[in-house]
């Protein structure tokens, strides 16, 4: 296979056989001249030459124009300048950052096509009052005149941006290019002798034309394109989407066309892949990789995968792709590292997050544990386990918010230096962050950790640029007044930023955007998110420019942007030998389920017979089985030690039914100890929400236990509920939280309303003649249970706690009261459900209360769930049977002892479950389970 760039080299070094350090070849992106250095090397096989100049037609313009071209994030700060000039009704500068983007690229876009500013905005402003026009003649609202206002206003405040800009030499892209442009004739005369090649342009803008054309017409340059006659020798009446711009250029420029037919030369193989979800199409990424890799082996080859491709239509799938790489794979990642996925932006976040939470020199318990246990922060200090250690000693506190001095006695091992780095209390809290962030970004690039690692070290390179850059803007602005502007302008940036990757970028495997194919060729290529509204993205309204205007003043519109985008599709593919064309079927993924409409053109029209197109469909199941493999938790030497001091401690019946659902979240909490429960916010948690009502009930019944329940007791009860409750709210909020204002003010009214819903609830089955008596509240249950597994003895202690235990019309019930929602299916069991792994969660907990309880006698255990007004205790089911006897427990000690023997089986590790259904967000390991699944 000869690429373009090849035949490139060869022209350039024909032209110019012994003047090749005169020549300066401009490319429309930086990477091509990459590849074209190792071909131009490779074709004059000379140990010492002269390579010519390499550069991207942007560094052309600014050396042409003698203007800097400033970035978009300080134009909005000039922007925001103009607008408080200009406007009645000023806006915030957050409110005026998404506004603002939209008025600096629709004026990019003016300039670059030269479009005249004033008639166009003078059309845009009439078609805005027609809009606001009111059929019945009276005045414009004042929301209407401010509308009117901003449309008015805008020719001023593109008129004065470029005034200020031209003063200080500075430009944004499209000005930059419309001044080298329109007077690109006394432009020239600061170029050398020299000869200039455009290569490799699709599609040019009128300012771009305009240069390059200057540049043909005085011979001083060649325009060079690559095509074919595929899509280009198609009618000129009706050509090919790819071919679109070709065709406007060969107006211009005659000498393109005349491109060889690729698609008919050689053998070519084309997989069109359906595969259902993102993260199975990068897995199948990773197979093709991982077969090519297998058969080099057999061969004895090392893989060469310095000719594949891995394009990503939506670069989300960076990581997922990345993680499925077979380990001999080694990837130059082209589009460098999203920086926003980066361990550096989390830290930035965490200590974002640290401040917003803040109040008067307390910091909120759960910031300040997400920012010490951070990667980074640990290299300072050196502590692995901090956030175990601070959950153990604060799972009975209750402490929410804390001082520096206070955190300091949790986490007595970490110096104090360390932590006035990194709780510090702001007087300017804008600066102050920015300044501390840096201070900290300073500090863990001086240890020798953080040193090791080369994404590390990039990714602190680019926040500390990051936080610089927003220091200047706001030394030369101030309009950052408050930490929420700070942080949307710190995404705002943030999100532009990759993090570069240094490397060999010509050997291995090539990962890449689909912009970053231009001019690079490759004979396998594996084509990821090829969907419709992906491939291409169809209608983008980020413009305050209506469509019929750009039309009208011949402004890129939708269509062009997916011309553009047929032929960077149809040109990645013209020359490559093997090709995989992978599409997600997910019809809620944001391809909308759909290929691309490119693939099935190219399935519909291409007859050649030296291409073979296979359509394959990658099944969901294959992803399901290769998760449920996935082993999570190994039983090594501290687990055992673990699961040794658990035994003896008390398995919970909410351990087991955890471990019945998932084995990794039994691992991550039971074994490891991550407990989220422990966590605390200003907002009551759900579990905290759970206790006040608990310890309300046991409050009101304690008065009455081993007696039956009188009317007259509950309708005093009733009648101080509410104090009751604000009572228990206060002990739980007795760290220095709110419980009346916003959200828990609502959720007091909630435990109160649960409250009254039980005690209603007995009040009128005493009125209808039932007997209730309480036996006991809060009852610690236990037992022990003796197992051999595997040729070893265990002696298993379970223990739990029973809500209440009570005799209602002389029957026994075990209750445990339930706060959230409670589902029939959820209590009840029938034999077909003996496997372990399908036995309902809440049925298995009060049956463990009365296999622990023992007792002789027919058994009601059940929930009672308080959230429903009409709320009634529920029996748990067995084969219908609402009643509990000694049979039953005899098979539910069964159950039980399966599941104690799997769990302390040594050779059955802890894995993720194979059934989605057990996974949600309320699983505290929802997100970090999902990364391992990647």
């Amino acid at each position: 296979m000869e690429t373009f760039l090849s035949e490139i080299a060869q022209k350039i070094i024909k032209e110019n056989p012994n003047s090749l350090d005169r020549v300066t070849v401009v490319f429309n992106n930086w990477r091509p001249g990459l590849f074209l250095r190792e071909e131009l090397a490779k074709q004059l096989q000379k140990e010492i030459f002269f390579l010519p100049e390499i550069i991207g037609i942007d560094d052309l313009v600014q050396r042409l124009g003698g203007k800097e071209i400033i970035p978009n994030e300080f134009l909005l700060f000039e922007l925001y300048t103009i607008h408080y000039q200009l406007e009645q009704n000023k806006r915030t500068f957050e409110e005026f950052i998404p506004v603002g983007e939209i008025m600096l690229n629709d004026f990019s876009d003016i300039d670059l096509y030269r479009i005249d500013a004033k008639q166009i905005f003078s059309n845009l402003r009439d078609i805005k009052t027609i809009e606001k026009w009111n059929p019945n003649g009276s005045e414009p609202s004042d929301m209407q005149k401010q509308y009117l206002e901003f449309y008015e206003n805008l020719f001023k405040y593109y008129s004065i941006l470029r005034e200020k800009l031209a003063v200080k030499h500075q430009a944004y892209h499209g000005m930059a290019y419309r001044d080298v442009a329109e007077h690109i004739d006394s432009k020239m005369q600061a170029i050398q002798d020299r000869q200039f090649y455009f290569v490799g342009f699709n599609v040019l803008s009128e300012c771009e034309n305009a240069i390059i054309k200057e540049f043909v017409n005085t011979e001083r340059g060649q325009f060079i394109t690559d095509g074919d006659a595929y899509y280009f020798d198609a009618s000129k009446d009706e050509p090919k989407e790819a071919g679109y711009f070709l065709h406007k250029l060969k107006n211009i420029y005659p000498n393109i066309g005349g491109y060889p037919n690729h698609f008919t030369q050689g053998e070519k193989d084309i997989e069109v892949v359906n595969c259902p979800g993102n993260i199975l199409q990068a897995k199948y990424a990773g197979t093709v990789l991982e077969n090519l890799c297998k058969n080099t082996k057999k061969d004895r080859k090392i893989p060469e995968l310095k000719d594949t491709a891995i394009v990503l239509a939506d670069e989300k799938l960076l990581l997922p792709t990345l993680n499925t790489l077979p380990a001999e794979v080694k990837a130059n990642i082209t589009m460098g590292f999203p920086y926003t996925h980066s361990s550096a932006h989390e830290l930035m976040m965490k200590l974002i997050e640290l401040h917003k939470g803040a109040r008067k020199g307390r910091f909120r318990l759960n910031d300040a544990i997400d920012l010490l246990a951070d990667n980074f922060i640990i290299h300072i200090h050196g502590i692995n386990d901090i956030r175990t250690r601070i959950a153990k000693q604060t799972r009975n506190g209750g402490i929410s918010y804390a001082t520096k001095k206070k955190i300091g006695e949790l986490v007595e091992e970490v110096d104090g230096s360390v932590l006035d780095l990194l709780f510090q209390t702001q007087d300017s809290i804008v600066e102050g962050i920015l300044s501390q962030g840096e201070e900290i970004v300073l500090q863990i690039v001086a240890t020798d950790e953080a040193n090791k690692d080369n994404m590390e070290r990039e990714s602190l390179n680019t926040l500390l640029q990051t936080i610089l850059y927003i220091k200047e803007l706001q030394e030369t602005h101030h309009y950052i007044d408050n930490i929420n502007t700070l942080e949307k302008i710190y995404l705002h940036i943030a999100q532009k930023r990759r993090v570069p990757l240094r490397g060999e970028p010509l050997n291995g495997l090539q990962i890449l955007g689909m912009l970053e194919t231009r001019n690079v060729d490759f004979k396998r290529v594996i084509l990821l998110s090829a969907n419709e509204g992906i491939l291409p993205s169809g209608k983008r309204n980020s413009t305050l420019i209506p469509y019929d205007i750009k039309r009208n003043f011949h402004l890129p519109t939708y269509t062009e942007h997916d011309a553009v985008y047929a032929y960077h599709f149809y040109r990645l593919i013209q020359r490559a030998e093997e090709v995989h064309l992978v599409y997600n079927s997910e019809t809620e993924s944001s391809g909308k389920g759909e290929a691309s409409r490119f693939i099935l053109q190219l399935m519909n029209e291409t007859k050649y017979p030296n291409i073979k197109i296979h359509q394959i469909a990658v099944s969901a199941n294959m992803q399901q089985v290769a998760e449920s493999k996935e082993i999570l938790g190994k039983k090594d030497g501290y687990v055992w030690k673990r699961l040794n001091e658990i035994s003896k401690k008390g398995f919970s019946p909410t351990a087991f039914s955890k471990y019945a659902k998932c084995p990794y979240q039994f691992y991550m909490q039971n074994i490891m100890g991550f407990w989220n429960e422990d966590e605390r916010s200003d907002e009551l948690q759900n579990n905290e929400l759970g206790n006040i009502i608990h310890d309300t009930l046991k409050g009101i019944y304690n008065n009455c236990i081993g007696q039956p329940i009188k009317e007259s007791f509950l309708k005093q009860q009733i009648g101080m509920v509410d104090q009751l409750v604000e009572k228990q709210m206060q002990e739980t909020f007795k760290d220095g939280r709110t419980a009346t204002e916003g959200m828990n003010h609502f959720l007091l009214d909630v435990a109160k309303v649960q409250v009254k819903n039980l005690l209603n609830k007995e009040l009128k089955q005493i009125q209808e003649g039932h007997t209730i008596k309480v036996l006991h509240n809060e009852l610690p249950l236990e037992r022990n249970l003796t197992i051999s597994v595997k040729d070893k003895e265990w002696n298993i202690k379970i223990a739990g706690r029973a809500d209440r235990i009570d005799m209602f019309d002389g029957v026994l019930r075990i209750i445990d009261y339930k706060t959230g929602s409670v589902k029939d299916e959820e209590i009840q069991f029938t034999q077909k459900k003996s496997n372990n792994r399908t036995i309902p969660d809440k049925w298995f907990q009060v049956l463990a209360y009365s296999w622990m309880y023992q007792g002789k006698e027919l058994v009601q255990a059940g929930i009672y769930p308080l959230r429903y007004l009409n709320a009634d205790f529920k029996p748990a089911q067995w084969e219908k049977n609402s009643f509990i006897d000694a049979d039953h427990i005899g098979i539910f000690d069964k159950c039980l002892r399966n599941l104690v023997t799997e769990i302390l089986d040594p050779d059955i590790d802890f894995y993720k479950t194979d059934k989605s259904t057990n996974c949600n967000s309320f699983c505290p390991f929802y997100k970090s389970c999902k990364k391992i699944s990647q």
